[in-house]
């Protein structure tokens, strides 16, 4: 089973992989010249290079990054994000699940580094259950 880690940006989005469920490495960078949550040809743009890597990686599951306030309740951009991971499931028909982001940013981390300690993190998490 094949998992994807995702940061999503408004022009830059994060992507790791981690095809054992165990490990979780950085995979690529997507970026755009439009905002994804705003513009629908960059948005159309996303789903298609998505479901290209879906199928070459036989991608199961994604997880995406929810930048949650420290208390743990959503921000704005959160419930962004939740909308257009909404219509990924939807367009890519595939599982997805949300994992809280708040310590995978920080100065200096790239996108792709954050989708890896998102989904190692979400990894992690299930090992412990």
């Amino acid at each position: 089973m094949a998992i994807l880690g995702i940061d999503l940006g408004e022009k830059r989005v994060g992507l790791a992989i981690s095809r054992s469920g165990l490990l979780a490495e950085r995979y690529t960078l997507l970026e755009f010249p439009q905002n994804i949550i705003k513009e629908p040809a960059a948005f159309e743009d996303l789903v298609t290079r998505l479901r290209a890597i879906l199928r070459r990686e036989k991608i199961d599951l994604l997880v995406v990054g929810l930048p949650l306030l420290a208390d743990g309740s959503s921000s704005v951009f959160a419930k962004k994000i939740r909308t257009l991971a909404q219509k990924l499931k939807f367009l890519l028909g595939v599982e997805i699940v949300f994992e809280n982001e708040a310590y995978s940013s920080g100065q200096g981390i790239s996108d792709d580094e954050s989708a890896r300690l998102i989904l190692e993190q979400y990894l992690n998490s299930r090992r412990e259950q």
